[in-house]
């Protein structure tokens, strides 16, 4: 399946193919992680520091501290990931 990632000017985008979709779940797990704050309410439920945490370490290899210094850490490899994998998308597309 071919990946693709399309922006369109009125503001929609769409994720299509593995690769893509998994760009999308990074990019929203790197926003909640940049929004997390210890004691405030999460994004989600399902949005648990140690969830995210873990998503993160699945994608970037790297283990992260619990806490806000662990969360900004994470958002920043995080989006290195991201930004490599929409490079690798554009490269399959060109």
């Amino acid at each position: 399946m071919s990946n693709s990632i399309q922006v369109r000017p009125d503001g929609g985008a769409s994720f299509t193919g593995p690769k893509a979709v998994e760009v999308f779940q990074a990019t929203a797990v790197r926003v909640a992680l940049d929004h997390y704050k210890p004691g405030f309410p999460l994004m989600h439920r399902t949005y648990t520091l140690s969830n995210m945490l873990a998503y993160a370490t699945a994608r970037t290899g790297k283990q992260y501290a619990r806490g806000a210094a662990g969360a900004r850490k994470a958002a920043k490899d995080l989006s290195v990931w991201i930004a490599d994998r929409r490079r690798e998308i554009a490269a399959e597309n060109a």
